[in-house]
């Protein structure tokens, strides 16, 4: 199964809606047709959202593919674009990151 549709498959467990399980909540959220934003988010003292991370996925064809990833959680917080090579890869080695990161948390619900 490619990112695609494990990342597809995760939309019968979240939603637009937060989903807190563990230490942190869970959100996909679908922006239009062609968008999505997948996140995690720590929870500060405030019970505030820490986003760890947020990557922006565009449907490209039938594949969905990370264009962007911010990261309020790492030092230095992590900005990334898909504007070259180095960071197309960096950013599908995070999409695959969060799709496990959900995929586990899937095991508590």
């Amino acid at each position: 199964m490619n990112n695609t549709e494990r990342f597809l498959a995760l939309q019968d467990y979240f939603t637009d809606e937060k989903k807190f399980i563990g230490n942190g909540n869970y959100r996909l959220r679908k922006i239009d047709e062609e968008n999505y934003d997948f996140e995690f988010s720590l929870i500060d003292p405030c019970g505030a959202g820490i986003l760890n991370p947020q990557i922006r996925l565009t449907k490209q064809g039938e594949d969905l593919k990370p264009v962007q990833l911010f990261d309020m959680g790492s030092t230095p917080v992590k900005f990334l674009k898909n504007d070259s090579e180095e960071s197309a890869r960096e950013l599908n080695i995070e999409f695959e990151k969060l799709i496990e990161k959900f995929e586990n948390a899937m095991e508590k619900l």
